[in-house]
């Protein structure tokens, strides 16, 4: 499979060499203007994330993304949880690729919450420059 065929979420054969490739949603979120200035850009954590799936042989079959600042309100993360009921009916996809952790939830209650929630559908959340 080639990267532009990832980059564009064209997962059409999902083999490499025999192997199956593991098909992910990406997820990217920057909430002020002083994270864009800091390099955690949209497409700086997008570039960074497609990197990270060429390498681990992971297929990104969908980008979700979002430029809104939500500590005090989820509510106002409207593609978050749209990627969380994709990850929940889509038997396909074994997990979600963020930049880093704290793209995904920042709550320290919920945010496990949800990623067991996501786990009980065979979901697991990746970081792409955070070790496991």
């Amino acid at each position: 499979m080639r990267l532009a065929d990832i980059l564009h979420g064209e997962a059409v054969e999902l083999s490499a060499e025999g192997q199956s490739i593991r098909q992910f949603l990406a997820y990217a979120r920057v909430s002020t203007d002083d994270q864009e200035r800091a390099g955690l850009s949209i497409p700086a954590q997008l570039r960074e994330m497609h990197e990270c799936a060429q390498a681990r042989g992971i297929a990104i079959v969908e980008t979700f993304q979002e430029a809104e600042s939500a500590f005090s309100e989820e509510s106002r993360r409207p593609e978050f949880w749209r990627m969380i009921e994709r990850a929940k009916r889509d038997p396909q996809i074994t997990g979600i690729l963020v930049h880093d952790h704290s793209r995904f939830y920042r709550d320290p209650y919920a945010g496990p919450q949800v990623k067991g929630e996501l786990l009980a559908h065979g979901v697991r959340v990746y970081s792409a420059t955070e070790p496991e």
